[in-house]
């Protein structure tokens, strides 16, 4: 892959002084007619993770198989947030009016609906078009999915890896949630708008705090010596990675450009569907209830959750999860297999790797086995 074959578009998404400017990437040279694969990046990292290992990413191994890749920076990237932070007022003339501006909800409502449209306005209604994505993207996707947003670009299926409708997550990731770390840094500190790894001095008051009285045990701290990146990003969203099981040449360079802020807009609305275990509409009320995350919404209940299985039923869906997940609980992509099964979508396929860490799954020592179940999963299955 060379990255001087790549063609930036500008998206605008949102509407008067909420509206933001996406970057979408385009591969050149698939062949005509080839089948589209669109794939998105984690709450606070970028295009670029699909890059690397350089030679043998996952964008690679796609592009050798035939596919017209395409990259979206949705309104998480550092490429979209930090500049918005750095450089412009906030969203809506307030840090709160961002931050309402600034849940999954946009994502699902127009980063994925617009992005999906400029690709099919590329490639026309022929080729198959499918979704590979990651972490927090795939919680984004499988509520797109849930709400008919993937229905007019003819999406044919789409790979989860480590998330879907079920917010399940380790212990230490469920207590910051609980603690209700996010609300108090909107109450308490009007003027913050997002937490990065990279910039510990501005850490919010109650996010420093929290830091700070972390027991140290949970922290990954042999690995601060080399990484001061990953104690924080840790904190944060839980361990992503560890370096002795990453790709070598990644072992060897800093990896903060590939991590930035995760705006508190959208770490409100992922603490409160991890309160409830499963996905819905911002502020919806959290009323916990563990059988509720089993079953389909009863009548009435559709507009406060995404757990309606329409739009699933004719999808090719493909689930990867690493066994130890770190940030997102295996067990995330379990309920959904079971979810997907009980009500009656019968072409999906769920795949457990030993991984220990989400970020292996995409710069792992042996990623390949990993890409060849993407392959597999965006195959076109054409009638």
């Amino acid at each position: 892959m060379d990255l001087k074959d790549i063609v930036d578009e500008s998206i605008e998404v949102g509407h008067g002084d909420t509206r933001l400017s996406l970057r979408l990437r385009h591969f050149l040279g698939a062949p005509s007619g080839a089948d589209a694969v669109l794939l998105m990046h984690g709450g606070n990292t970028l295009s670029d993770i699909y890059f690397h290992p350089e030679g043998r990413s996952l964008a690679d191994h796609l592009i050798s198989k035939g596919n017209d890749v395409w990259l979206l920076d949705w309104r998480a990237s550092p490429f979209v947030v930090d500049t918005l932070i750095r450089e412009g007022a906030p969203l809506g003339g307030s840090v709160f009016a961002e931050c309402m501006a600034y849940t999954m909800d946009s994502v699902v409502d127009e980063d994925i609906p617009a992005a999906l449209r400029a690709i099919r306005g590329h490639i026309g209604q022929e080729p198959a078009l499918s979704v590979v994505a990651w972490c927090l993207s795939s919680g984004a996707i499988s509520m797109a999915l849930a709400r008919g947003k993937l229905e007019e670009a003819r999406v044919k299926s789409v790979v989860l890896m480590t998330l879907g409708l079920f917010y399940q997550v380790p212990w230490n990731g469920w207590l910051k949630a609980e603690d209700f770390i996010f609300e108090r840094i909107l109450h308490e500190e009007a003027t913050c708008r997002g937490v990065s790894p990279n910039t510990p001095k501005l850490w919010p008051k109650a996010m420093e705090g929290g830091y700070q009285g972390w027991p140290q045990a949970w922290l990954p701290g042999d690995a601060a010596q080399r990484d001061h990146l990953l104690p924080r990003l840790t904190f944060m969203v839980g361990q992503p990675y560890s370096h002795d099981r990453l790709d070598q040449s990644l072992r060897e360079r800093p990896l903060n450009r590939f991590f930035g802020n995760l705006h508190v807009g959208l770490y409100l609305h992922i603490s409160q569907m991890v309160r409830r275990g499963y996905a819905s509409r911002f502020n919806a009320p959290e009323v916990i209830d563990p059988r509720r995350g089993r079953s389909s919404t009863q009548p009435g209940e559709a507009a406060e959750s995404d757990l309606r299985p329409e739009f699933f039923i004719d999808k090719q869906i493909t689930l990867i999860s690493a066994a130890r997940d770190h940030v997102w609980h295996r067990e995330s992509l379990d309920l959904m297999y079971d979810w997907l099964r009980r009500i009656g979508c019968r072409n999906v396929v769920k795949n457990v790797v030993a991984a220990d860490n989400i970020v292996e799954l995409l710069w792992g020592t042996e990623p390949t086995s990993v890409f060849k179940l993407v392959e597999k999963g965006v195959e076109s299955k054409r009638q």
